[in-house]
């Protein structure tokens, strides 16, 4: 008998087939994806440990930098705070001793000034040469006063200062007010040896520079002074003496005037009497008045003052000094080349003389070299020219001096009467007595002319010498109203 069940068919079996290779492809997929997966992962973790690696060495490397510099910054901050080791710079010419941090740039560009620095100088270098230093600079007192000095190194700028201590002696620390670049830096003023010492700052760290100013010291030059063997000029009509150049050389055309080469192409120096009182608010030049905007009031050596102001014509810059003295006036000109031939040709301007030779100006007492004569009896003494000479026939009561024979020289005449009744005596014949002190002493003057065959000028004194006695002067014939007043001048009473 025939089978008849069905038999199971090829795509039956396929079928079956497929169904139990699934799993062995999943399977497989997975695997391969797991192991992708995973040799990309460990590629990326080893990238990013590499990566990880090289940031730390980087950050290392920027530690190592920065501990470096910081490192630096303070050994150079050592260095500023530890003194021992700055460097000294000292000037003997002009006295002082400074010191500024090892490795700083000092630059003396003229004489007497200094600029420290951080940095080396460059040419064109923004925002200009020495911005960011320290400079120290002198100049010659030369009789200005001192506050006046620092009102005219700010000129128009407002500014403030405070007392301070530097190099040993009193001085000034003062900053600008004002806006811009400078503005508020600090200046330090001091004043010793006939000279100032300005210390300033444009910018630049304030703190180091202070430090510096603090080890500033002041003494007296150990140079000769550049004056010592300059010649010196001596005027016998207003009793003054100035010293000035060795090459300088006097003028055959002009009367005290000098020169130092060629007269026509050199400036010239002179020295002329205004037979004048001075009046500085009324200066007039040979142009016309001065304004007085333009007159500077300076007080020169022995505190006398004097007044500067310039003439300016085609081709010569005069700077003129005048001093008063009495009715008369000194006047010292200074007068240089401006024109262009001179700008052209060697020269040297003859006012860069004027500081040393005003400096050594002065007035002197033209009873230095006179002699004395002592009154041991009435108690009293008196200078008198040296061309005087004692006349042998003196008494203590009556003392005469002879210049050009008798009768011209100086009398002296001791007497027993009232001071009141002489002075009315001299009042009936004489109209124009004047009162006088010298020496805390007050005498009673008046002059008279000699008339025909008596001629001269006779200059009589009178004061009170004891309870009993008065004192009679007369400079007669020869004499002149200055040099009674300086006889006078040197009478002293002796107790």
């Amino acid at each position: 008998m025939l089978n008849t069940s069905p038999q199971p068919s090829e795509p039956m079996f396929i079928a079956e087939k497929s169904k139990s290779i699934w799993p062995v492809i999943l399977i497989t997929v997975v695997i391969t994806a797991l192991l992708v997966g995973g040799g990309v992962y460990a590629l990326q973790t080893i990238s990013a440990n590499k990566k990880i690696k090289n940031l730390e060495k980087e950050i290392k490397t920027l530690q190592d930098q920065i501990g470096q510099k910081t490192d630096n910054n303070q050994q150079d901050k050592n260095k500023q705070d530890d003194l021992s080791s700055w460097q000294t710079y000292r000037n003997e010419t002009y006295g002082f001793e400074i010191k500024f941090p090892s490795g700083w740039f000092i630059y003396n560009d003229l004489a007497g000034s200094i600029f420290l620095q951080p940095d080396k100088e460059i040419e064109s270098k923004i925002p200009g040469p020495h911005a960011n230093s320290l400079e120290l600079k002198t100049v010659d007192k030369g009789g200005q006063d001192f506050n006046t000095y620092i009102n005219n190194f700010y000129g128009d700028i407002k500014f403030v200062k405070q007392s301070v201590t530097l190099g040993g002696q009193k001085g000034y620390l003062s900053y600008s007010v004002c806006e811009g670049v400078g503005c508020g830096s600090h200046a330090w003023f001091v004043e010793y040896n006939n000279k100032f010492y300005i210390l300033k700052v444009i910018l630049g760290d304030g703190e180091v520079y202070q430090k510096i100013v603090n080890t500033l010291k002041l003494f007296k030059p150990t140079v000769n002074d550049p004056t010592a063997n300059w010649q010196t000029y001596h005027n016998e009509e207003l009793w003054f003496e100035f010293k000035y150049p060795n090459e300088f050389l006097v003028s055959k055309e002009y009367k005290n005037c000098f020169f130092i080469s060629n007269e026509d192409k050199s400036g010239n120096f002179c020295i002329i009497i205004w037979d004048k009182k001075l009046d500085p608010n009324n200066i007039i030049s040979i142009y016309g008045p001065i304004e007085s905007k333009n007159i500077e009031e300076i007080i020169i050596a022995d505190n006398v003052t004097s007044y500067n102001y310039s003439e300016i014509d085609a081709g010569h810059k005069t700077l003129k000094t005048v001093i008063p003295k009495n009715n008369k006036t000194v006047e010292l000109s200074f007068g240089d080349c401006v024109s262009e031939e001179c700008k052209t040709t060697p020269y040297f301007n003859i006012s860069n003389y004027k500081p040393q030779i005003i400096s050594t100006f002065k007035f002197t007492d033209p009873t230095d070299n006179w002699q004395i004569y002592r009154n041991d009896e009435y108690g009293f003494e008196f200078k008198y020219p040296k061309e005087y000479f004692l006349n042998d026939a003196s008494t203590n009561e009556l003392i005469s001096f002879d210049s050009e024979g008798p009768g011209a020289g100086l009398n002296i005449e001791i007497k027993k009467e009232s001071l009141s009744n002489k002075i009315n005596e001299f009042k009936q014949t004489e109209q124009n007595l004047i009162t006088k002190t010298f020496n805390e002493k007050k005498w009673t003057i008046f002059y008279h002319k000699g008339e025909g065959t008596v001629t001269g000028s006779w200059y009589t004194a009178v004061t009170q010498l004891d309870n009993k006695n008065i004192i009679i002067i007369t400079l007669n014939r020869s004499g002149t109203e200055e040099l009674f007043n300086q006889i006078l001048s040197t009478f002293k009473f002796i107790e």
